[in-house]
């Protein structure tokens, strides 16, 4: 009878550890799965509003024409120069 109790709990206690570790698991893969929603919806409004902010606030005022580049065998001058310029883009 001993021998028989023994053997209840035993199988008892292992199959209540791996339900545990079965819900455990389940829990753990859900929220990665939630992270990982949360972390591309984070990714992506961050991505979007830096884009907004560096096209708006740092380009935004700026012409098309404001920004010459000059290639660095030209002379000694500066490589990027900023100012306008007076003549036009033709349409």
């Amino acid at each position: 009878m001993k021998a028989f109790l023994l053997y209840i709990g035993r199988n008892l206690y292992f199959s209540l550890r791996e339900v545990v570790r079965n819900i455990l698991r389940s829990l753990l893969s859900s929220f990665g799965i939630i992270f990982l929603i949360a972390f591309l919806v984070l990714y992506l409004s961050l991505r979007q509003s830096i884009k907004e902010y560096i096209g708006g606030t740092l380009f935004g005022t700026l012409d098309i024409n404001e920004i010459v580049v000059s290639p660095p065998a030209s002379g000694a001058g500066a490589l990027v120069s900023i100012g306008g310029r007076t003549e036009k883009i033709a349409p």
